[in-house]
């Protein structure tokens, strides 16, 4: 027990999520990343031939996702590794391993980008001009960090929730001034977009397709990546079975889905 005490083991975070929880912290892990891909992808892409794209890469990762809950059941294992043993060789367990921390790192790296180039526009509003590199540092050391060093997913329930929150506010921003005008030639915002950056939408942009097309499915293959955490969502859900986390997953997904489709839409 004080060994226990002092050191972390799996059999600390086993079913210590609820369903609930679960759908908010996958929200929270999809929506950031796909949230600006999809529509910068559906740019070079029409409406028909994208959303088609959307409900098959959806289909894809939900199935994933259930498969990694059926090996789990199939092997006993309950993380990569011990899963990659029974299956191919132990002698290569560290293959899944390495994938993961490579995925993992380029999140971190895109999440940093990401949030840096925001703060370091929006600091100035607030009296305190920070460069790019000031704001990229400081994201890194906090929050990006702490989270990282957290063991147990339930323990991002809050900030998954605050996260849902301020994706639902991002949607209804993007739909209000889709719907006011204010980017569109004459807007209010129109002079604040930089030329390199303003999108150069065809207008017939129903059935449009091409080899530009695979930025669309670069962002796709980003909007749905939570994987590399599927160990960790299978062991932690409440009364855990393959069955229960499909049903949890496509919750989550569809859920994604419903929310990239409203804000491709009005893109």
């Amino acid at each position: 027990a004080e060994v226990r005490k002092k050191n972390w083991t799996i059999e600390d975070d086993t079913e210590t999520m609820s369903r609930f929880t679960f759908v908010v912290n996958m929200i929270a892990d999809l929506c950031p990343p796909g949230m600006l891909a999809l529509p910068s992808g559906l740019a070079t892409t029409g409406f028909v031939p994208g959303f088609a794209m959307l409900l098959v890469f959806y289909g894809l990762c939900v199935y994933a996702m259930y498969t990694i809950g059926r090996t789990t059941e199939i092997t006993g294992a309950r993380d990569f590794p011990g899963q990659w043993s029974s299956t191919f060789c132990p002698r290569t367990s560290w293959v899944p391993v390495t994938i993961v921390v490579i995925v993992c790192i380029g999140n971190c790296l895109a999440y940093s980008c990401f949030f840096a180039d925001i703060f370091s526009r929006l600091m100035p509003s607030f009296g305190m001009a920070m460069p790019r590199t000031s704001c990229l540092l400081a994201f890194t050391l906090f929050p990006l960090l702490p989270l990282c060093l957290l063991k147990n997913l339930s323990a991002l329930s809050n900030t998954s929730t605050f996260a849902l929150v301020a994706v639902v506010y991002t949607a209804f921003v993007m739909v209000l001034r889709a719907l006011d005008g204010s980017y569109v030639a004459g807007g209010v915002y129109f002079a604040d977009v930089p030329k390199a950056l303003a999108p150069d939408v065809p207008t017939n942009h129903l059935y449009g397709v091409g080899m530009q097309s695979l930025s669309l499915v670069n962002g796709m293959a980003i909007a749905f990546l939570s994987h590399y955490n599927g160990c960790k969502y299978y062991r932690e859900l409440e009364r855990h079975t393959p069955n229960r986390l499909l049903k949890c997953t496509a919750t989550a997904m569809g859920i994604s889905v419903r929310s990239e489709e409203r804000r491709v839409g009005k893109e």
